[in-house]
């Protein structure tokens, strides 16, 4: 079966139809891997969603760790006979982080070729696998490493709200929560438990930045709500949501993809990856033009493609997914809960940029 059809709006006003990774040479379309690196509780999922419904993206229906054929730790299921399953709390305690962040543990070739069967698509000339997994926030250097041409979404949440987020989750895994302090012995409450979690996510992300994200320019830009260099991009949960174009033009640079369509290899990997056709750069500007990876100006951009669906957005250009399902508020408009002053204080006491 070369199609799935799912309910939603085309631009001829049917169904959806997706494509399946089983029937395609992902290791052959693929050219960048985008993960998304966000503690969890902190919008990781609706940004996950947005990418899904652009046309250039490979997604998977679940998170990484939740695939079938998935080779590592996972906070979805006890790491080994006799444990409890870490759930929401996999860095609350050094004991759990250790595992999760054990690099023996994961087989990073086999869960490739897992992700790329179970992945659908708009289209079968997308280009960028897209996939997200709270945890793997631990095991960046990792995906650096096994996974060609990397880039990374680094995103945060204030940890008010992602404490919060656990406390709501947990009034229904109660059960899980008591099993998880019995197993430790700490006797730590659960509030104590998710403010540990919440801060040390944010301690181990500021590693992550500084490994991963041009230091000169993370620091020139550090008042800057959105801070993109390097490897990726880095921005709040609340600046997101504030600034959906301003995010989404920032990701769309994130990750060039090839310059020209007389190249054959990847800036950085350019002795490893050859550039699929189907990623060729093609004629920006009319309406209905099939994927490409050329602005108008001619300058690479990775998710500068033609939106799933016509309508406003699809005449800006943009990510389609995060511009159509957020407001963009303007500054001066008031507070809210996604005004990134929320998030300032408590970032900047974990030395991130706000």
């Amino acid at each position: 079966m070369n199609r799935l059809a799912m309910p939603g709006p085309s631009r001829e006003g049917g169904p959806i139809h997706l494509v399946m990774g089983a029937d395609h040479d992902l290791e052959r379309l693929v050219v960048v891997h985008l993960f998304v690196i966000c503690p969890n509780n902190s919008g990781s999922t609706f940004l996950q969603g947005a990418l899904a419904a652009c046309r250039a993206t490979w997604n998977l229906p679940r998170e990484g760790q939740e695939t079938p054929g998935y080779v590592g730790p996972s906070s979805a299921r006890p790491l080994q006979p006799g444990f409890p399953t870490t759930n929401l709390l996999w860095a609350s305690d050094r004991f759990w982080m250790d595992r999760h962040a054990d690099t023996d543990a994961y087989d990073w070739p086999r869960t490739r070729k897992a992700w790329y069967r179970l992945a659908y698509a708009r289209d079968p000339r997308a280009c960028v696998f897209v996939t997200k997994t709270p945890a793997h926030l631990l095991v960046v250097d990792d995906l650096a490493r096994h996974f060609r041409n990397p880039r990374f979404l680094f995103m945060v949440r204030n940890p008010y709200a992602v404490c919060e987020g656990i406390f709501r989750q947990y009034g229904f895994l109660s059960h899980k929560f008591k099993a998880l302090a019995e197993f430790r012995g700490t006797g730590r409450s659960l509030p104590e438990a998710a403010a540990t979690h919440a801060v040390d996510c944010l301690a181990r992300q500021r590693r992550n930045l500084e490994g991963h994200l041009n230091p000169e320019a993370g620091e020139a830009r550090r008042g800057a709500p959105i801070v993109r260099s390097g490897r990726g991009v880095f921005f709040s949960y609340e600046t997101m949501c504030a600034h959906p174009r301003r995010t989404a033009r920032a990701i769309e640079a994130a990750a060039p993809a090839p310059a020209s369509a007389g190249e054959g290899t990847l800036p950085g990997n350019a002795d490893r990856h050859e550039r699929p056709s189907s990623c060729a750069p093609r004629r920006a500007g009319r309406r209905g033009a099939q994927p490409g990876v050329r602005g108008a100006s001619g300058d690479p951009r990775l998710l500068r493609l033609r939106p799933a669906a016509d309508g406003p957005a699809a005449k800006r250009g943009c990510l389609v997914g995060l511009t159509g399902m957020l407001p963009d508020r303007r500054e001066g408009r008031g507070a809210s809960s996604g005004d990134d002053r929320f998030v300032s204080a408590p970032a900047e006491r974990a030395g991130l940029p706000t």
